[in-house]
């Protein structure tokens, strides 16, 4: 959902997560008192969380971007786009219409500004910066700080790995069961990841074939989130499965991954940050790899065992899924009715961080605002 949602309805939707919905899913799947939520009776596991914790964040933001559709500029028709479009007319003839053929941000910005008051040469590029628009929307480095992703990754690295580490239940470091499945589960978390993360690193530009020209021969973006892929897709049978079983779930995921990048470029739905390609994929994966990678109870362990297990899973999975869109449908899709979901078209082409710089700047941008409603079309993709 980012750069087309406003803030405040997020930080309500935040808060509806933690009182409403986490607790419920929590309750049904790692509640230890007595005899557990309905889940936990019929012997569901996920000691990382993968489908508690990262398919309900999943879900709720890939809804979240169907509701509001994508962001301005993004596929919205090329300057060398010959195709014809239907116009409405009397007699329905059909005429070729460029939805790009615009000033330029950069120009727009200079002729309305130049005219009301001195803006520094900072502001403008910081401005322009922000604006996927000129054909650049496909070009991910241009928009991204490369360096802050990175570090943003390495300190997710170290929650997940804490995160798989301690898992659900009752953990205690003082027996040879406790210590072991703490070890393993931090072994297996890199596993999965470093193998996941090095794949897409080596693979995803060939199998998600877009702009050659724009896309660097080695891609950051496909080793980050790779890496976190990866560590998803073990989350669930961490502290359980064998270093081996993590290294086939990783690779597994890896191509999974890539794949549902390139289904996802193709439907042209925008996720700015790849968040259910990387989540919510992983977690699906997650549910069958804790299953055939059980010791003694798995699938390729020829378990009797094993098929019951794999329906408690997938049940588990299908309730968390309603419950989490259900109730989220309900809060966005009446908050986007109520158009207070959206941000208004200048407010997206701008950029809200450039917008709170121009006011702490005291730069009046209201003719700015006003030429943009006029130079911009309205966006064809406007969502639920």
């Amino acid at each position: 959902m980012n750069e087309r949602s406003r803030l405040k309805p997020l930080l309500g939707y935040v808060f509806i997560l933690q009182v409403l919905l986490y607790p419920v899913i929590l309750c049904w799947a790692w509640n230890i008192n007595g005899d557990g939520g309905f889940l936990r009776k019929l012997g569901y596991f996920d000691r990382g969380g993968a489908l508690v914790i990262f398919q309900s964040g999943a879900l709720a933001g890939v809804l979240g971007a169907i509701i509001l559709g994508p962001r301005y500029g993004l596929f919205m028709r090329k300057k060398n786009d010959e195709t014809p479009l239907p116009t409405l007319g009397s007699g329905g003839s059909v005429e070729r219409v460029d939805l790009t053929q615009r000033k330029s941000l950069g120009t727009l910005l200079e002729e309305v500004l130049d005219e009301t008051v001195d803006v520094d040469d900072m502001f403008l590029s910081h401005v322009r910066r922000l604006i996927k628009a000129d054909n650049l929307d496909t070009n991910f480095y241009y928009m991204v700080n490369v360096p802050g992703m990175v570090l943003g990754t390495f300190l997710a690295v170290i929650g997940f790995t804490m995160l798989n580490t301690c898992g659900a239940e009752n953990h205690s470091l003082n027996s040879e069961g406790g210590r072991y499945a703490a070890e393993i589960s931090m072994l297996n978390t890199f596993v999965a990841g470093s193998v996941c993360s090095f794949l897409c690193f080596l693979l995803k530009r060939h199998i998600v074939v877009g702009d050659h020209w724009l896309t660097p021969r080695y891609d950051v973006r496909s080793l980050c989130n790779g890496y976190l892929s990866g560590m998803t897709a073990v989350a669930a049978g961490a502290g359980a499965m064998k270093p081996w079983g993590a290294l086939i779930t990783g690779t597994v995921q890896a191509f999974v991954y890539m794949i549902s990048c390139l289904i996802m470029q193709r439907v042209k739905f925008d996720d700015a940050m790849e968040n259910f390609q990387t989540f919510g994929t992983a977690s699906f994966t997650a549910m069958f790899a804790a299953v055939f990678f059980l010791p003694d109870q798995g699938v390729l362990w020829s378990s009797t065992s094993s098929g019951s297990i794999l329906g408690v899973q997938l049940l588990g999975w299908g309730a968390v899924s309603v419950w989490i869109l259900v109730i989220s449908w309900i809060y966005l899709f009446s908050l986007k009715r109520c158009r207070v979901l959206k941000l208004k078209r200048e407010q997206e082409l701008l950029g809200q961080d450039a917008l709170y710089r121009a006011k702490s700047k005291r730069i009046d941008l209201k003719p700015l605002k006003k030429a943009l409603k006029e130079a911009y079309p309205e966006h064809v993709k406007k969502g639920c």
